[in-house]
């Protein structure tokens, strides 16, 4: 039964754990004057992105873990999405953020993030999760807005950094952030648009990674796009000149990453109660 289902032993208490830490990390960023030591350039969009990562991971977690039971296949989908999230956010706050006062905190966060996000995939059941999906699920759809997203932030490094490559200098936002390199550029390039090309091959092909991984990257490309639009925001009541000339591109792409979302999301078949839970580890009463 439903009321059975084991809770993933390290992922729940390390979810628990970001649940605690990621108010203090977003909340002083946001709300303590000073607070942050970078740049004038780079202080409003670190706020602009605690602002998305508080209103919106924190909510997607506690309900991830509400749901849990009833519909396990949604929840861990959902829960990794948001875990995949705080992965990518702090890994740059670790690495990039002048230190501060919250520097544990931002490690702690990565490290969490990064063991719960292995323990639920080390036991998730690929082949439950591609049958728990409903055939009428717009897979192709889906998987070309992945492709798309991949591409189009390839496009744009790639934009900033050959250029400045071919004529010996380095790209404005280093220069901007007075950084080593770009923690973006790294992270995108290296991880996350590789990511989005083999979610959506894998989802053309219907392959059962590609529903896995399909689901995790549209919520964070949900995220990403609304804290890009808020950095925006933020850079323009910093005096920052432009900063919001991207904005209808990104309201756009974030209307319909939310959009395939939720068709996505909608698609998630809930388990019967005789089944096995997603994470593959038995019903029987803890």
């Amino acid at each position: 039964m439903y009321a059975s289902v084991k809770w993933p032993r390290a992922a729940t208490p390390l979810t628990l754990l970001i649940l605690i830490l990621l108010p203090l990390a977003t909340l002083v960023g946001l709300f303590v004057p000073g607070f942050y030591r970078d740049t004038a350039w780079m202080i409003p969009q670190a706020r602009g992105q605690d602002l998305m990562t508080f209103v919106t991971i924190e909510p997607l977690l506690i309900v991830a873990l509400l749901a849990y039971r009833k519909r396990p296949i949604a929840a861990v989908l959902a829960w990794m999405g948001a875990l995949s999230y705080v992965l990518y956010t702090y890994a740059m706050y670790s690495y990039t953020t002048y230190f501060n006062a919250l520097f544990l905190v931002y490690v702690a966060l990565f490290s969490s993030s990064l063991f719960a996000l292995i323990d639920l995939l080390a036991h998730l059941d690929l082949e439950q999760v591609r049958a728990g999906i409903n055939a009428t699920l717009l897979t192709r759809v889906i998987a070309m807005f992945c492709a798309l997203i991949g591409f189009f932030f390839l496009v744009a490094w790639l934009g900033q950094i050959v250029p400045a490559t071919l004529q010996g200098t380095v790209p404005a936002p280093i220069l901007l952030a007075k950084t080593p390199t770009s923690a973006v550029h790294v992270q995108d390039l290296a991880i996350a648009l590789p990511l989005y090309f083999l979610a959506a091959l894998w989802l053309w092909r219907r392959r059962a990674w590609g529903f896995v991984l399909a689901p995790i990257l549209l919520i964070l490309a949900d995220v990403m796009l609304l804290a890009l639009l808020a950095m925006g925001v933020f850079m323009a009541q910093a005096g920052f000149a432009g900063s919001l000339d991207m904005a209808p591109v990104f309201g756009v792409m974030a209307l319909l990453s939310l959009a395939l979302t939720a068709v996505y999301f909608a698609n998630i078949q809930a388990l019967n109660a005789a089944e096995t839970p997603v994470t593959g580890v038995s019903t029987r009463a803890v």
